[in-house]
């Protein structure tokens, strides 16, 4: 493939770009691309490796490159790539020639809503500091069940909080949950804090905390998620600073298979698994937290999206666990769930498999290194028509959040069943 138009493109700075002005993405166009076979996905990967001005939501391509691969190219790079995926044969759809205007829809169409520290809504995406100001006000109402845990801080000096739930002192089995770990995935947070909802104020929920407890960090990379709410939608890393570019993948960081497959060196890729394992401080205390209550934890869920899939280890090789199993077995059964509450189709499997290989993960390590064997990844799924991915419109949130409740619901049901 002639490689001399993606050179022209290569948007490198010579020094670190400290910018932030917000980001626009007026006139950018976004694709959908399906690769057929292993050659077209290969050269995808190519252009993805180059750091163009071209942004890759999700690279939804498994082991063997073959998939749907949703791309944003910017108005200066757009003639070249719609050249370059002619030339090849792929087959894609431009879903927007705008993409900002997709960007206006996730906010809330009104401003009624609950404003109050002590409460939290569904009908809009929150930032950082509204998250932790409702976490801190359960745990001063609800003493008897909850817990505030200070994990840690972030690069930009943030203060990484979640919440232990708990009936009583009795040690029980637990369920770990995280979210927000790469910053643009807006919806996952949503989830996480609706799951702290749903178990410390909705008493008809009183069973899900008498004999399991509960671990949920909502926000695990809030120094990224504030920068998409600020300058850039579409960033997915932490914030640390470079020698040319900021922040790491924090789902590349860890501390086993480190830098290998599915990760980069580059420190300007999406993909950067950072300096050295843990170089993340948010990572570093993540670790410390699993690491405490590692003797206690059953189950580890860590929500992303989007995707529509249950996913498992490994990521860093198609080999399979040696409870492969169990985990496709209760991945199915929460599968079924979701499908009857949602009527979408969850796909289950390991990643490396179902998607890619992108080692240095948490979930690996989790398996791996803390000794806790249930550890999944849930993809949310995109809006019902499968356009707008990760950009879900405000007006959607309350019930992709419900909905998804029920599958959680389905893991504890399980963790109760064996544990108890």
């Amino acid at each position: 493939m002639n490689m001399s138009w993606l050179i022209s493109l290569l948007i490198y700075p010579l020094i670190l770009i400290t910018n932030t002005e917000k980001v626009s993405y007026k006139g950018y166009n976004m694709y959908v691309i399906s690769t057929e076979n292993e050659e077209q996905g290969r050269k995808l990967l190519a252009v993805q490796n180059q750091n163009l001005k071209i942004h890759f939501l999700k690279q939804a391509v498994n082991s063997k490159l073959q998939g749907l691969t949703s791309v944003v190219v910017s108005p200066q790079s757009n003639a070249a790539f719609n050249a370059f995926l002619r030339k090849n044969n792929y087959d894609f759809q431009i879903i927007t020639k705008d993409f900002e205007s997709l960007l206006k829809s996730e906010q809330p169409r009104s401003k009624r809503f609950a404003v109050s520290p002590n409460s939290i809504n569904f009908e809009e995406y929150h930032r950082h500091a509204k998250i932790n100001s409702y976490l801190r006000s359960l745990a001063e109402t609800y003493p008897n069940i909850t817990n505030l845990l200070s994990i840690g801080t972030t690069t930009e000096g943030r203060e990484l909080l979640g919440l232990n739930i708990s009936y009583n002192d009795k040690v029980k089995p637990m369920i770990l949950i995280d979210a927000g770990i790469h910053a643009r995935e807006w919806i996952a947070p949503a989830l996480a804090l609706y799951i702290i909802q749903q178990l410390v104020e909705n008493s008809n929920n009183a069973k899900l905390i008498k004999n399991v407890d509960w671990i949920v960090i909502p926000l695990l990379n809030p120094d990224g998620y504030e920068y998409t709410h600020t300058t850039n939608r579409l960033w997915r890393k932490t914030r640390s600073r470079g020698k040319y570019c900021f922040g790491a993948d924090p789902n590349r960081n860890f501390n086993f298979h480190w830098g290998e497959r599915g990760s980069s060196d580059d420190e300007c890729s999406d993909i950067y698994r950072g300096s050295k394992p843990f170089s993340e401080p948010e990572i570093k205390a993540f670790r410390d937290l699993i690491l405490r209550y590692a003797a206690n934890i059953k189950l580890s869920i860590s929500l992303h999206s989007f995707g529509q899939l249950i996913l498992h280890p490994w990521t860093y090789t198609t080999n399979l666990p040696a409870n492969i199993k169990e985990l496709n077995r209760l991945g199915i059964h929460v599968a079924e769930t979701l499908k009857n509450a949602t009527k979408a189709n969850y796909g289950v499997g390991p990643v490396s498999q179902v998607l890619y290989y992108a080692a240095g993960s948490n979930i690996d390590w989790i398996m791996a290194v803390a000794g806790i064997n249930l550890t999944y990844v849930i993809e949310l799924p995109p809006q019902h028509d499968n356009t707008m991915q990760f950009i879900l419109p405000s007006r959607f949130i309350k019930d992709l959040v419900s909905k998804s409740f029920e599958g959680i619901k389905t893991f504890h049901e399980y963790i109760e069943n064996v544990y108890v």
